[in-house]
């Protein structure tokens, strides 16, 4: 799945950082979920996507820094 959703942004032209970010978003549903993507309906995917919004964003030590 993941290989099929990257050669679909790469024929989209999106750059290599929005394949990581789509990739990396997989990735955290699967594990968020215990589920393969192709299990994940989109009920989950609403229902993940307003638990995410819910938390507050956490910034990295670097970014304190600064």
């Amino acid at each position: 799945m993941v290989r099929e959703v990257n050669q679909n942004l790469q024929l989209n032209g999106k750059g290599e950082r929005t394949q990581e970010a789509y990739t990396r978003t997989i990735r955290m549903l699967v594990e968020f979920y215990h589920k393969t993507p192709d299990l994940i309906t989109e009920e989950n995917l609403q229902h993940y996507f307003l638990h995410r919004r819910s938390r507050p964003v956490v910034t990295s030590h670097f970014t304190d820094l600064l």
